[in-house]
């Protein structure tokens, strides 16, 4: 099974791992932009380019960041649900539902503080993953511990022997 995790922003992170039932293998992982303009041609764009991954890694399971609780500019915040839109109507189209969670969530699971900073979370997965990702964004970094968390959590429900 694929699992592909996003970290939505106006530079969305994303990465795929491949899961076995004792295992995960992580096979690769980007950024996307938005891009510039008006606001409806950046969620355009960044909808075009989540297509173009889901196409790409086709994965089985998806999960999404959710938008932080602590932004404090409204406008920011709204910005950022949008563009976040733009990712969910990309997944949707692709005939799959989304898996919110909330970033504290993921990153207790992944690296044991729910506050962890982007580099703490890095040098988890490079860790427990053996994943070169040194090279990548921190946002792709990110995408790798929501598809870690996924993975973790499909695994304590016992969804992946059925995968």
């Amino acid at each position: 099974m694929i699992i592909l995790g996003v970290d939505p922003g106006s530079t969305s992170g994303w990465s795929a791992v491949l899961t076995h039932p004792d295992r995960v293998e992580f096979l690769e992982a980007g950024t996307i932009s938005c891009g510039t303009g008006a606001l409806g041609q950046r969620v355009r764009h960044l909808h075009e380019e989540m297509q173009k991954v889901l196409d790409m890694v086709q994965p089985d399971v998806v999960a999404i960041e959710q938008l932080h609780v602590r932004i404090v500019n409204p406008k920011t915040a709204l910005v950022l649900a949008q563009l976040r839109g733009g990712l969910i109507q990309a997944i949707a189209e692709y005939g799959l539902n989304e898996v919110d969670v909330i970033p504290s969530e993921w990153k207790l699971a992944v690296a044991g503080n729910g506050n962890a900073k982007k580099s703490e979370v890095r040098d988890v997965i490079v860790h427990e993953l053996g994943a070169d990702i040194k090279g990548l964004r921190m946002d792709a970094a990110d995408a790798t511990g929501i598809a870690l968390w996924m993975y973790l959590t499909m695994q304590q429900q016992g969804r992946l022997e059925a995968a």
